[in-house]
């Protein structure tokens, strides 16, 4: 027996997916949940081939909104990119996710800045 399925989050958290790698997933429910000490109510994504839930940040959340739209209801069945990125939070660098549509990038491939055309002044710095 594998004491670790005792002790596991019903969360994910981005320790559990490695840093530089992304997964496709199925968004199967939305639910509200009340989150920490102080029961903050979060938006939550279940997906259909996890048993753990994503706890939605505000920049999460605004994600989902830009590439689905604000009713919750049409996030359901979406597919998503979970990809692990550095960002600072309270004044230290920590892993979070970050959220893509397989729609999305599928248009653009792995490149993200194919969307649109730059000129030699605005082009992206490629490091």
């Amino acid at each position: 027996m594998n004491a670790t399925e005792f002790v596991k989050s019903k969360y994910l958290k981005a320790s559990d997916l490695a840093t530089g790698k992304a997964a496709k997933l199925r968004v199967a429910d939305v639910t509200e949940d009340e989150l920490g000490p102080e029961r903050e109510k979060k938006l939550c994504l279940h997906f259909a081939t996890l048993p753990q839930a994503l706890a939605l940040n505000r920049t999460q959340t605004k994600r989902m909104i830009d590439l689905f739209g604000p009713s919750t209801d049409s996030w359901i069945n979406q597919t998503v990119i979970l990809s692990v990125i550095p960002t600072m939070f309270q004044g230290r660098q920590v892993a979070t996710f970050a959220i893509d549509s397989a729609t999305s990038q599928a248009k653009t491939g792995d490149n993200p800045f194919a969307s649109r055309e730059y000129s030699d002044a605005e082009a992206p710095v490629p490091f």
